[in-house]
């Protein structure tokens, strides 16, 4: 696994390229077999990448696989090749990553992650000085809010049903920023006919 880098691909697949004729900018490439913990919504993969139009990537947010923003998942390594990489930013070098492990006491909802009830209920003043959501580059659990409303595929009904499965926080591992301090989300339909389907979502300060 790497952050700021994709290295391979399928060796039909060329490097994504966006409505401008220029290169997406790669921001990670997980390997499952990796992770401490494997999210069942991503446990029939074997590999995600993961690129970004660093010009455009708000016009696509609310497409389901959409242009501006790609993922490619692959269920196997075997015949993935070295992928050809385009001239990039300098700071686009491969981070290899060692993922960990992160107990459920570092890692809590958000606001707009809880009913509305269960919210009420406890207060905002408790929910801000007892829990706390982890930032940066993140497999599963729960995304961050900065605006506390949650993700589009929380509030819409989406073909598939997608599920959060990777967050992409600014000025962590990964070389790119979300506009203001944001952060990126993805999520994969986990019903048997969607698990092809891909959401991004995005949001900032």
């Amino acid at each position: 696994s790497c952050a700021g880098a994709v290295l391979v691909s399928a060796p039909t697949e060329e490097w994504p390229m966006g409505k401008d004729g220029s290169p997406l900018w790669p921001l990670c490439q997980i390997n499952i077999a990796e992770l401490p913990f494997i999210p069942e919504v991503i446990a029939d993969l074997a590999l995600i990448a993961i690129f970004i139009d660093s010009k455009e990537y708000f016009m696509g947010a609310d497409e389901p696989n959409g242009t501006s923003w790609v993922v490619r998942t692959y269920k196997t390594l075997e015949e993935l090749v070295q992928i050809d990489i385009p001239p990039l930013p300098p700071e686009y070098i491969p981070l290899y990553l060692e993922p960990e492990l992160v107990g459920h006491d570092f890692d809590l909802p958000t606001p707009g992650h809880i009913p509305e009830e269960l919210y009420n209920a406890i207060g905002f003043d408790w929910f801000f000085n007892n829990t706390d959501t982890l930032g940066g580059l993140k497999i599963g659990g729960w995304p961050i809010s900065i605006q506390g409303n949650g993700q589009h595929w929380d509030y819409e009904d989406l073909p598939g049903d997608p599920e959060f499965v990777i967050q992409v926080d600014s000025g962590g591992v990964v070389p790119f920023g979300w506009a203001d301090h944001g952060v990126g989300f993805f999520a994969r339909g986990k019903t048997e006919d969607g698990k092809d389907i891909w959401y991004f979502d995005w949001e900032c300060d």
